[in-house]
């Protein structure tokens, strides 16, 4: 599982033009459409990543993020981008900080990622129109 999540870490961290967000996230195979229901349900389950990594059950927060959700993270970033170039840098960084501390060991910093990025992309939603994801 681990080298499945440092081969994302490495094309999402090649697509994005290096540590920075000045230039979109790679596009990755997944969902493409940038719906409301797109935002809710990554919502769900970034949540459950968060509930595994404080359960310290690396296994299933990679296999949970490491997927759709991690796909709608950066195909996202264009229509972001058109509307909100910051907030799209915003989550893009919160992006390449959950793919890189995944790489780690830090169960901590991996959760609390996790949290920041998933309130990144609410702010996304919103940006974008849609209601809030969470409530």
């Amino acid at each position: 599982m681990i080298i499945g999540g440092g081969f994302f870490l490495f094309v999402g961290v090649g697509g994005s033009g290096g540590s920075t967000c000045d230039n979109e996230l790679s596009r990755l195979p997944g969902p493409a459409a940038v719906t409301e229901k797109g935002f809710q349900e990554e919502d769900v389950v970034l949540g459950e990543v968060i509930g595994y990594l404080n359960q310290a059950d690396l296994d299933n927060a990679f296999s949970s993020f490491y997927g759709e959700v991690h796909a709608f993270t950066h195909n996202i970033d264009p229509d972001v981008r058109a509307v909100d170039e910051e907030k799209a840098k915003e989550v893009c960084e919160a992006v390449l900080e959950l793919e890189e501390l995944l790489a780690s060991d830090s169960q901590a910093a991996m959760s609390a990622a996790a949290a920041k990025l998933r309130e990144e992309l609410r702010g996304a939603a919103e940006v974008l129109g849609f209601d809030r994801p969470g409530g």
